[in-house]
């Protein structure tokens, strides 16, 4: 016997049971993309917040050179590129800044050094940001006592807050582990001299290779060389044998004071400091211009207005020449710095010639 009314009831419930089942889905899901949509508001109002604190930090490092200072990192990595910082897909550009740093700052503690580059007058502030994650190492073998010397000298004049420390890179009796998310080798010319081969060909603790290629970096300071060089050095793994090792990227980039030295250091890689590296030259021409005109209009003056001040227009005093070379220079650093400092010196023997004389200074 057929009963057509009850077959009809269940399919009805059925159905209802599939409407509520479809309606419950997507008030579920669209209180999911509210929630989605609140948090990643929420995310990106903190990382603005957070992106402000770190332009006043590095504000504040610009009026305290070489005194590291030392800051509380919440738990979100911040991105580095040239002049740009980002966070949670918020950034905020520097443009005017010159800024040296990994290309993730994360870990607990956040450090941010400034340092004054001179050619000779004022040119910039050089901001290097690091974080206590991040491991500088000066590779030296503690068998070697001039070069362990030589090594830990240079380690004294890196800014005290970094993580740093000289060891060596013996599979056996090398650095051990610490668990940095990055660690940047820093080779000395004294300390590893000519030919390269014996760099590259060095064994690396096991820690090392197994860190991400991206993790692991390293300089070469040449400073037996003039101008004084830095090469950068990546890691390598060759997949058909499986073997890791260091190699150089890029051929030897010539730098001009201690300020760029450290640059390199701190910096990610060979193009991340070259775009920093090429805006302090840029500036370097601009703020030489200025003083150009500057020095024009003084030597005018003093051969007009001032006539009677013989000994503050004679050569030696004023520079606009010397200015002017560095100015032309300043477009073709790779080349040009060997011409930079020639005539920075003379500048620097003019302007103190002109303080004695009681004349203008040029800067």
């Amino acid at each position: 016997m057929r009963f057509p009314g009850k077959k009809k009831g269940a399919i009805e419930i059925q159905f209802n049971w599939i409407f509520v089942l479809i309606v419950g889905a997507l008030i579920l899901v669209f209180f999911i993309n509210i929630s989605n949509s609140q948090r990643k508001a929420a995310d990106q109002k903190l990382a603005f917040d957070l992106l402000s604190k770190v332009d006043l930090i590095m504000s504040g490092a610009l009026t305290i050179p070489k005194t590291g200072q030392v800051f509380d990192m919440p738990n979100i990595p911040f991105g580095l590129e040239c002049s740009r910082i980002s966070m949670s897909g918020v950034s905020r550009q520097f443009p005017d800044r010159i800024i040296f740093g990994p290309d993730q700052l994360s870990g607990k503690k956040l450090i941010v050094v400034s340092q004054d580059w001179t050619v000779p007058f004022k040119i910039s502030n050089f901001l290097y940001l690091t974080t206590s994650g991040v491991r500088y190492v000066v590779v030296a073998n503690a068998d070697e006592p001039a070069q362990f010397q030589t090594a830990t000298d240079f380690l004294n004049s890196l800014p005290d807050n970094i993580t740093k420390e000289v060891g060596n890179l013996s599979p056996t009796n090398g650095i051990n582990d610490k668990n940095n998310y990055k660690i940047k080798l820093i080779f000395l010319s004294d300390v590893f001299p000519l030919p390269y081969q014996k760099l590259i060909d060095l064994q690396l603790p096991d820690f090392i290779k197994r860190m991400p290629n991206s993790a692991v970096s390293g300089i070469y300071i040449d400073g037996s060389s003039s101008p004084i060089t830095v090469r950068f050095i990546k890691k390598e793994t060759d997949l058909s044998g499986g073997v890791v090792r260091l190699n150089f990227d890029g051929e030897p980039i010539p730098v001009y004071k201690e300020p760029m030295i450290f640059g390199a250091i701190f910096a990610e890689n060979k193009d991340e400091f070259n775009c920093s590296y090429l805006k302090a030259f840029k500036k370097l021409h601009y703020v030489s211009e200025v003083y150009r005109e500057r020095e024009l209009s003084i030597s005018n003056d003093y051969s007009t207005t001032y006539s009677y001040r013989t000994e503050c227009k004679v050569a030696g005093i004023r520079a606009p020449e010397e200015i002017n070379a560095i100015s032309i220079a300043a477009t073709t650093p790779t080349q040009s710095i060997g011409t930079i400092s020639t005539n920075e010196g003379a500048i620097s023997y003019a302007n103190a010639n002109a303080l004695r004389s009681s004349c203008a200074p040029i800067y």
